[in-house]
């Protein structure tokens, strides 16, 4: 039993012209995505900076509560909505740039890269998927509780 799962792991995979075309589609498609959700990503951090500034900058209350309470705000909203929109999308570019260069060397282990980037960044995307779930779920609970 133990030696047919080796020979099972030591099969080597060709790629065929149409996977090859497939993943190069895929690829390209994933450095698109992955360029505007950089992009997405700047903007979010413009607007959090801009709102930081404009709201100091009004006068509407100019009390230090205020505006370490709006500091605190700006902040977290930078840094988690940014960082969720730019970090998994940097191992979505990595494996599209890895995959498109690992065709065309016929490089293995680029190629094993590249795929390793597509998993963590599915990963990722994952957690924050089972984290909003848990929230809704306790938001819903909380809702019926309090009622």
């Amino acid at each position: 039993m133990e030696n047919t799962e080796t020979s099972l792991l030591d099969v080597s995979l060709t790629i065929d012209t149409q996977s090859d075309r497939y993943l190069r589609e895929t690829a390209k498609w994933n450095k698109f995505l992955a360029i505007l959700c950089f992009i997405f990503g700047g903007l979010i951090i413009l607007g959090g900076l801009y709102s930081a500034f404009s709201a100091s900058f009004t006068g509407r209350n100019s009390s230090m509560a205020y505006a370490l309470g709006g500091g605190v705000v700006v902040f977290l909203y930078i840094s988690i909505l940014a960082t969720l929109t730019i970090l998994p999308n940097i191992y979505r570019f990595r494996f599209a740039s890895q995959v498109l260069q690992a065709l065309d060397t016929n490089d293995q282990v680029l190629l094993t890269s590249s795929f390793g980037n597509l998993k963590t960044f599915f990963r990722f995307y994952s957690i924050i998927i089972i984290v909003l779930i848990a929230f809704y779920v306790f938001a819903i609970f909380a809702i019926f509780a309090f009622r």
